[in-house]
């Protein structure tokens, strides 16, 4: 799980296979979230039960706004890092 705040200073967890998942249907699609959305969906039986409940719930603008701040965030830390 990765832990992450935002710019509230409020704690997001989000977990490992859903990142792996954002990442590799982003090489697929990049920037096009309605068919990186629908690639995560093809695949939600490997996400915890929490982040599988939110892909279910959640409409394609609320799951776009925050894949687009984990894919900064992730990017920024390999900035950091490299």
């Amino acid at each position: 799980m990765v832990r992450y705040f935002n710019n509230e200073n409020v704690c997001s967890q989000v977990y490992k296979e859903e990142v792996l998942q954002i990442l590799r249907a982003n090489r697929v699609h990049p920037t096009r979230w309605l068919d990186l959305i629908e690639d995560i969906d093809i695949d939600i039986d490997m996400l915890p039960e929490q982040t599988r409940l939110l892909y279910r719930n959640a409409t394609d603008q609320q799951l776009k706004d925050p894949m687009s701040v984990k894919l900064g965030k992730l990017a920024m830390e390999e900035q950091i890092t490299t």
